[in-house]
């Protein structure tokens, strides 16, 4: 069992009304259309998809990220790799390029080597940001569903730990010791995925 179940912070957060009261209209479009295309998709996990891109803006409002279009971007960025790459061209026209660009970084081709894919986020401290945001989400749930059914597995839990060992610690270690854009948040962020890293472990080592 995980030590720390509690309710996190930012699951308090009303995403909608946030964007309401802080005139963030793409965010507020990007609610709507996250529903949409995520209707009647679920995760691998049984989960709605749609619940996972709201956790993913949570955290980011949480750590202070008020941007109209990081938030928009996180809201979407499973969009064209969970359901259609096609749908990059529904982002770009309804929500920019800039977007558009944000969400296409963050999209992980079929077959994509993963190291390619996440030098590739290393570029850019907005998409450093989004996917260590994912990445706290989908580790956070992974560890406190372990064991519930199927997916819930200790190799799929060990590869993520792994993998976020690998790849993100380091990535968010190199981003917070340069003077890039949202450094601050990222190394709070960091600091979040390396307790929920340990939590991980710790229910890793005590699954029966």
């Amino acid at each position: 069992m995980i030590r720390n179940r509690e309710r996190m912070p930012w699951h308090d957060i009303d995403v909608e009304a946030f964007a309401m009261a802080n005139n963030l209209p793409k965010t507020l479009r990007a609610l709507i259309c996250a529903r949409e295309f995520f209707n009647l998709v679920k995760r691998k996990d049984g989960r709605d998809e749609f619940v996972h891109s709201y956790r993913v803006a949570q955290i980011l409002i949480f750590h202070r990220i008020f941007s109209d279009d990081i938030l928009a971007a996180g809201l979407l960025h499973d969009v064209p790799e969970n359901i259609n790459l096609g749908l990059l061209d529904n982002i770009r026209e309804g929500f920019g390029e800039n977007i558009e660009l944000m969400v296409f970084i963050l999209t992980r081709r079929e077959n994509e080597d993963i190291r390619f894919y996440f030098a590739r986020i290393s570029e850019d401290s907005v998409t450093i940001l989004a996917k260590l945001a994912d990445r706290l989400h989908n580790l956070r749930n992974m560890t406190k569903n372990l064991g519930k059914d199927d997916f819930f597995t200790e190799r799929r839990l060990s590869d993520q730990i792994e993998e976020t060992w690998e790849y993100l610690v380091p990535m968010a270690v190199r981003a917070g010791e340069i003077d890039c854009q949202h450094r601050e948040v990222i190394v709070e962020i960091h600091e979040e995925l390396l307790r929920s890293l340990a939590d991980a472990e710790w229910a890793m080592l005590n699954f029966k």
